[in-house]
């Protein structure tokens, strides 16, 4: 004789069905599983609700992957910051950029967003779609509430951007007086920038200040920066030989400026730097990668064969993150009126061009350690006796 038990299904087994379902019927066929678990008085969790209300943005119900929140509220399972990154995050991607703002400034009125969750992406799809003063009051009641865990650097520097590209300076330092206050303190290049946009409006003792400010909670000016400051605004310098070096080069490779500052920075340097239409191609902050509070510039966004690849910086192995296809120059230094480190490197890069190499990450790693323009002549001395 045999016994057959049967064993009832835990939350943990109705949370597998949640998502089985989900993937492969559809919300709805989840929803009757959890009318199930509701009948046999199993009580969902978090992950219950997140999987439904997954579901449900992922279907573009928005509606109803809104109320899933408000239930998980009512019952006083609270919301996780998953929770909120699949509700806002959803909002945001289906053009519900409005409604994620709402909601937010809602929620975090009731205190129920948790640490952790960071409104960039929030940040990020209002800026697109040009809602500055929507950004605006989401920014301030997050710094009013005090929950900078919501606003990383990044954000900032996002929202900052957006205001100056409305022209609405005065926000601009209201706003990120407020962030250095608080401890959100951007990175240099961000703050240049901002500091920059002041002084070229005539407010360089308000870019002063906010630079005092971020210097006591622990900003690092650089030489930008006091250049700025100390000028009323920084210019622009052509390095020695730098027209003459990309016109030979356009007719030998495939040319890219790579920034790791702002558009609205680099546009006007870039338009000066191709007078003559010797680049092919421009990228900026936009195309980094952020890694420990600093932009580094990521060569797999040039959608080209890495082996192919140089990087050309007087700070490529600081500011790239493919180190293999790095030659790094010497740093240009305006009284040096004879520099000639770029028209120095022509006769490297003509001999790659005609020796096409398999791969040039190797031939590079021949010269690590030696400035490339003068090894390559001497390596060309040694071989022509």
């Amino acid at each position: 004789m045999t016994s057959v038990y049967r064993v009832a299904p835990d939350v943990h087994t109705f949370n597998i069905f949640f998502s089985s379902s989900c993937r492969v019927e559809g919300v709805d066929a989840a929803m009757r599983w959890f009318g199930e678990m509701q009948r046999r008085s199993c009580a969902p969790t978090v992950v219950s609700f997140n999987t439904l209300m997954c579901g449900f943005i992922r279907e573009g119900r928005y509606k109803e992957g809104t109320k899933v929140a408000r239930e998980m509220l009512e019952l006083g399972v609270g919301l996780s910051v998953a929770s909120m990154e699949i509700l806002i995050g959803g909002l945001c991607c289906g053009s519900k950029a409005l409604e994620a703002a709402e909601l937010f400034v809602e929620f975090l009125g009731d205190g129920v967003v948790l640490e952790g969750f960071d409104c960039f992406e929030l940040v990020e799809a209002l800026c697109r779609g040009g809602k500055v003063d929507r950004v605006v009051e989401a920014v301030d009641m997050v710094l009013e509430r005090n929950t900078k865990c919501c606003l990383s650097a990044p954000t900032g520097a996002t929202v900052l951007e957006c205001l100056m590209e409305a022209g609405k300076l005065d926000e601009v330092y209201r706003l990120m007086w407020r962030m250095i206050d608080q401890g959100i303190v951007l990175d240099t290049i961000s703050c240049n920038c901002i500091f920059e946009a002041l002084c070229e409006a005539g407010r360089t003792a308000d870019a002063n200040q906010l630079r005092v400010l971020a210097k006591e909670k622990g900003f690092e000016a650089d030489g930008e920066t006091y250049c700025m400051l100390r000028e009323r605004g920084c210019r622009t310098f052509k390095r020695p030989g730098v027209d003459a070096f990309l016109e030979h080069m356009s007719k030998l490779y495939e040319v890219v400026v790579y920034s790791d500052q702002p558009p609205m920075y680099v546009e006007p340097v870039f338009e000066r730097l191709n007078s003559r239409g010797t680049i092919s191609h421009r990228l900026s902050r936009p195309a980094t990668k952020y890694v420990d509070g600093k932009h580094y510039r990521d060569l797999s966004k040039l959608n080209r064969n890495p082996a192919q690849v140089i990087y050309l910086s007087a700070h490529a192995l600081e500011s790239c993150l493919q180190h293999e296809n790095c030659v790094e120059i010497k740093p240009f230094k305006l009284e040096d009126k004879n520099d000639t480190q770029l028209l120095d490197l022509i006769p490297f890069l003509e001999y790659v061009a005609m020796a096409r190499p398999s791969d040039i990450r190797t031939v590079l790693a021949s010269y690590q350690g030696h400035d490339v323009a003068a090894k390559f002549i001497e390596r060309s001395k040694e071989h022509q006796r």
